[in-house]
């Protein structure tokens, strides 16, 4: 694969190879190589040094298939420089797990976050048995009596929705009253 660019101004941050390929990969940026590799099934970045000219620049890459499946994915990313607070990391306390349930509890600065996955998994309704569906209720309360603004970021991968790394994933935004919902799946 042999993609030639444009860049009318280049940047300054760190810049990364976003790959994940089916075997070896060998790759160059403008005639020099910097990056080679055996097989990597799940995105890994490296990070280059080397920047992006202005003007023409070309990404060259050279993969070989061994055997099996084949895939190639390769992208040119740059490290965004973050100026906001960094977040805080929650310390896990305790973790009560039921039949149909698991609930975290952890502890955040001078908030505590409670997490109660809930798969609805009865064994008298081979409906319900048969969802790949858990539902998640989050809980937040200040430990410190104090007033505090507050994020829950949830995030999951499309990998999780697919029997092969090389299949198409559909992904679609929807909302049922309040609740607000992504589904993902295979287009096949």
């Amino acid at each position: 694969m042999r993609r030639a660019f444009q860049v009318e101004n280049p940047i300054s941050e760190a810049l990364y190879l976003k790959t994940m390929h089916d075997d070896d990969c060998e790759i160059y940026l403008n005639g020099e190589k910097v990056y080679t590799s055996g097989l990597v099934n799940n995105f890994k970045y490296s990070k280059i040094n080397q920047q992006l000219k202005k003007g023409k620049n070309v990404l060259a890459v050279l993969a070989t298939n061994t055997g099996g499946g084949a895939w190639l994915e390769v992208g040119l990313v740059y490290e965004q420089k973050d100026s906001s607070p960094q977040p805080q990391k929650a310390v896990q306390r305790a973790v009560t797990v039921i039949a149909t349930q698991t609930v975290y509890d952890f502890t955040c600065g001078g908030g505590d976050l409670k997490l109660t996955f809930l798969s609805p998994l009865l064994l008298n309704n081979l409906d319900l048995l048969s969802r790949p569906v858990s539902y998640l209720a989050t809980t937040v309360a200040a430990n410190d009596g104090k007033t505090h603004q507050v994020q829950v970021y949830l995030g999951a991968s499309t990998n999780l929705a697919v029997n092969t790394p090389v299949q198409e994933v559909q992904a679609q935004k929807g909302k049922t009253g309040s609740l607000s919902y992504i589904k993902a799946g295979t287009t096949a």
